[in-house]
């Protein structure tokens, strides 16, 4: 099986935005009760907004294609202004590689 990794654009953010949605279910059980943004919303969804992040130069954002499907994003963000700065795996979804159709 094929796996892709690019470099989200613009043109990504209805696909973030949908896989959101899963990342957020996912963690909603546990993480619910510290914050709203992990709650089912009124109109039965989950939040998706990650688009933000494909916004500035602090984050990267990474598109995951498995078998040309999409299977997941990793968000990336940097702290610190030199070359030895931090980064921090801000976010990570995976809907299974093994659970996307083989062609």
């Amino acid at each position: 099986m094929k796996i892709d990794v690019i470099q989200a654009r613009s043109q990504h953010r209805t696909v973030l935005n949908n896989l959101a949605r899963y990342y957020i279910y996912d963690f909603s059980p546990y993480m619910r009760e510290q914050s709203p943004w992990y709650r089912c919303q009124g109109s039965g969804n989950f939040n998706g907004g990650m688009g933000h992040y494909l916004k500035g130069t602090r984050n990267s954002v990474f598109m995951i294609r498995a078998a040309r499907e999409w299977a997941g994003f990793v968000i990336v963000k940097r702290y610190g202004e030199d070359h030895e700065q931090d980064f921090n795996l801000a976010g990570f979804f995976d809907r299974g590689v093994s659970s996307v159709c083989h062609e």
